[in-house]
């Protein structure tokens, strides 16, 4: 009876444990050395909204003050790749971000699959920040986590920055978002 006790504690122990999917490593690319790699990814800011026919709006007034926060914002995060989709919105959004580093703008697509084995290769070991959308920036946190976790951002929101931190053996050790308001806007 004890043992049978004992080994039914230890199951329910061991079925307590983290999700296997979110432990999975992603492999260090060929030919680099183990290093941390940080991503922090944000939907562009607020747009001009007068014109529900213009599919590439450009940032509202209140869309280019929160531009200037998160240039002073990410100034301290030793950001080496800059990312965006190719949309005036976006490519806004991440001017005053990547103007104190000096880097190159990059674009990435919106498709099926955003997290490709190219781009993780090219970040690998580096801060990288993504501009993009209420829907694609939750769906490729998703795909760097390996989880279905993040659900799209709401409209009204163009404040929150998601930070993942993937160790030096690949491990994702942190998925967090946080709702950064600026007291002059939000």
């Amino acid at each position: 009876m004890r043992k049978s006790l004992y080994f039914l504690m230890l199951t329910i122990l061991l079925s307590c444990g983290k999700d296997s999917k979110s432990q999975k490593a992603l492999p260090i690319p060929e030919g680099k050395t183990p290093a941390p790699t940080t991503y922090y990814l944000i939907r562009h800011a607020e747009k001009i909204r007068s014109d529900v026919q213009d599919k590439n709006p450009q940032l509202s007034d209140k869309g280019f003050m929160r531009t200037k926060f998160w240039g002073e914002y990410f100034k301290d995060k030793n950001l080496q790749k800059f990312y965006t989709t190719d949309y005036m919105r976006t490519f806004q959004t991440l001017i005053p971000i990547v103007y104190p580093y000096k880097g190159d703008i990059e674009l990435y697509e919106v498709k099926d699959s955003m997290f490709t084995k190219a781009f993780w290769e090219s970040t690998y070991g580096k801060n990288t920040i993504i501009v993009g959308h209420s829907n694609t920036t939750p769906k490729f946190v998703n795909e760097i986590i390996g989880l279905e976790k993040y659900e799209n951002i709401p409209d009204s929101i163009n404040h929150r920055v998601y930070r993942l931190e993937i160790n030096e053996a690949g491990i994702v050790v942190r998925d967090t978002f946080e709702n950064v308001l600026v007291p002059s806007l939000d």
